[in-house]
Formats: C-alpha cells, sequence, structure tokens
C-alpha cells in the first residue's frame, strides 16, 4: 500500500520556489524542486517522506505513507513553520511514536511550504527504542542509565546541559475550591 488515504482531508500546499532541506544525522542536503513533485507514491505530494525517497534517504514507513502508522516519525529543527499543520489523524498517529518532541511530525504528512530551508532530524530504531526505554522507565520511577542500558546511556548523554544552572520553579498557589469542585477533588483523588 502506498499514496495518500482519501479519507484524510489535509491542508498541505506544495512549494512554489525551490528550497533545501537537509536530514539528520546523515547531513545529506536536498533541493527540492516544486516543478518535479511528487516524486514518487509515498505519503502526500511534497511530504518528508517523499522527499526523503527522492533523496535516497532511509526513512521507515510501514504503512506505505497513509497516515496509518508512526514509522515514519520525524523531528523538525528548522522550519518547521513553513510546514502544514497537522490533521487531528496526524496527532493520533504521532501518539503512538516513540522519543516524541515539540517538533515532532510524521514524514508521510508533513509538507513545508518552501518558504524557508528545513533541516529534519530522522531518529534510528535504537534511539526511538532507547527514548521509549527512557519515558518508560521514568513513568515506573526507575533509571534506565544506571541500570546498564547502553542504548539508554548513548541517548542521555547526547542531550543539551543548560549552561546556567536553572532555578526550580516556585509552587503555584492553588485557588480555593468553589462550584462543582468537590465532584471534581474527589474523581482526582479517586485516580
Amino acid at each position: 500500500m502506498a499514496g495518500v488515504n482519501p479519507y484524510i482531508e489535509t491542508n498541505a500546499q506544495p512549494p512554489r520556489t525551490k528550497y533545501h532541506i537537509t536530514f539528520l544525522p546523515s547531513g545529506k542536503v536536498f533541493e527540492v524542486d516544486p516543478e518535479k513533485l511528487p516524486y514518487g507514491r509515498h505519503g502526500l505530494p511534497g511530504s518528508i517522506l517523499d522527499i526523503s525517497e527522492a533523496a535516497g534517504v532511509e526513512l521507515d514507513h510501514s504503512c506505505g505513507g497513509v497516515c496509518a502508522c508512526s514509522t515514519c516519525h520525524v523531528i523538525v529543527r528548522e522550519g518547521l513553520a513553513s510546514c502544514n499543520e497537522p490533521t487531528v489523524d496526524e496527532e493520533d498517529q504521532l501518539e503512538e511514536a516513540r522519543g516524541l518532541t515539540i517538533e515532532s511530525r510524521l514524514g508521510c504528512q508533513c509538507v513545508p511550504n518552501g518558504t524557508c530551508d528545513v533541516v529534519v532530524e530522522i531518529p534510528s530504531p535504537r534511539e526511538r527504542a532507547a527514548l521509549g526505554r527512557i519515558v518508560d522507565a521514568e513513568l515506573r520511577g526507575s533509571n534506565p542509565c544506571r541500570e546498564g542500558d547502553a542504548a539508554a546511556r548513548h541517548i542521555t548523554t547526547k542531550m543539551p546541559v543548560p549552561a546556567v544552572p536553572v532555578a526550580a520553579p516556585k509552587a503555584a498557589k492553588m485557588p480555593t475550591p468553589s462550584g462543582d469542585s468537590p465532584r471534581t477533588l474527589s474523581r482526582v483523588r479517586a485516580v
């Protein structure tokens, strides 16, 4: 299966001018020519997945680029403002991806409009799995880096360390409950 999911409405506008897209970690730079779009049948025309296929950059896409999985998860490091807004369907699929950031998108659905150059990071399967283990471990209250997980240790050593010590935020004063708040509070306490 490949192409475009006919059940998903998108607001993607193809680019009108040439621009460059850089794929990390390989550093490969590819010039996108709007006159040659679409390059293939994977994802939306002009999507990061479509461009990666033309550039010879490997980007997993188990569903063929129809927004039915999260294997084409990418992180748009620069140029995110030039990309179409994610659809509800894309956001639903992104919830299943490992190592999400606020710059995360599905490569099959993210279409830059060409107003600026774009830098995209393709997390390796190893990094995605390690990030998932870190998040899962934090939810359980353990630390995979201390427990001998070499891949998790590798990921956390790549995370930037703030140059200036960050002070802990002051605790916010909670407002006094009013209205139907007691019922809400009882539900929260039950969980």
